[in-house]
């Protein structure tokens, strides 16, 4: 069993470390994707060195330039900052629609969230995130320059998604996080 590990705690409390230690138990391959991921789990475990993979995303498509996918989604002409993934509360979106306003006043910005929750959690997602965020692009009068899409997107509407971007933003608060799927995808695509 190869047990990929997307967030490594430095400091996991005892129920975390009880897991983890099962976890490793089980596993003949220990992967993380960064090397300071590697460090703190070789701090775990003393019989097994974990390997390390770097977290790049390759796509089998031309790298155009943003506007180029722009028009499809209506932000021609505007600087588009991209999210996207699951809009759960430790994302930090919700500190980037705050901020937001003050930018938007120096050019016409667009932000685009794209959530893409697993099939099960669709209806969670729905009924809880977007309307607290909606209420912060509310009351900053947002609503002509963030769009959100709250549905599954698949990998080539993905990768159009990515490359109508001008920035790709991830605000996450939890230092834990230290990978990204999304951020993989991301760099993939050439995007800062």
């Amino acid at each position: 069993m190869v047990t990929t590990l997307h967030t490594v705690l430095l400091k996991p409390n005892a129920d975390q470390h009880r897991v983890m230690r099962k976890l490793i138990a089980y596993s003949d391959r220990l992967v993380v994707m960064t090397e300071r991921g590697r460090a703190i789990l070789r701090k775990c475990i003393r019989r097994r060195r974990p390997r390390s993979i770097s977290s790049r995303m390759v796509f089998r498509c031309a790298i155009r330039r943003p506007d180029h996918y722009k028009d499809q989604f209506g932000v021609r002409g505007m600087k588009v900052l991209l999210t996207f993934g699951l809009l759960s509360p430790n994302k930090g979106i919700e500190h980037v629609l705050r901020a937001l306003p003050t930018s938007w006043r120096s050019s016409p910005t667009s932000s685009i969230s794209c959530s893409a929750p697993p099939t099960q959690r669709v209806a969670h997602a729905r009924r809880n995130l977007p309307p607290g965020l909606e209420a912060i692009v509310g009351k900053n009068r947002l609503e002509n320059n963030v769009i959100f899409h709250n549905r599954f997107v698949e990998l080539k509407e993905l990768t159009e998604f990515i490359g109508a971007a001008d920035l790709y933003i991830t605000p996450y608060l939890d230092e834990a996080q230290i990978t990204s799927g999304t951020l993989a995808y991301a760099f993939g695509r050439a995007k800062p």
